[in-house]
């Protein structure tokens, strides 16, 4: 699977718009067994228009950086606009 291989590199951080949050499963296991960090966009991303996204994306990207090299194997929710904050899930 692909998150062994991200897992067997180390320094990994994913950014997701799909269902990361499950609290079960074999990605939310692998993503603890292997210490990576993932950023998974907040459901109101998907309804946005595509250069709509691409701009809070460019927005959120120095802190997306800054948070995955501050953090081990967690999990964050990156919401719409730019101008929140990550929330732990």
């Amino acid at each position: 699977m692909w998150l062994d291989a991200l897992g067997a590199e180390k320094n990994w951080a994913v950014l997701s718009g799909d269902a990361f949050r499950k609290r079960q499963g074999a990605e939310r296991r692998l993503i603890r067994k292997h210490g990576i960090t993932v950023f998974v966009l907040q459901p109101s991303w998907s309804s946005r228009r595509y250069w709509d996204k691409l701009s809070q994306l460019v927005l959120w990207w120095p802190k997306i950086v800054a948070q995955a090299n501050a953090v081990e194997a967690s999990t964050f929710e990156v919401p719409w606009p730019s101008s929140g904050r990550f929330r732990q899930i």
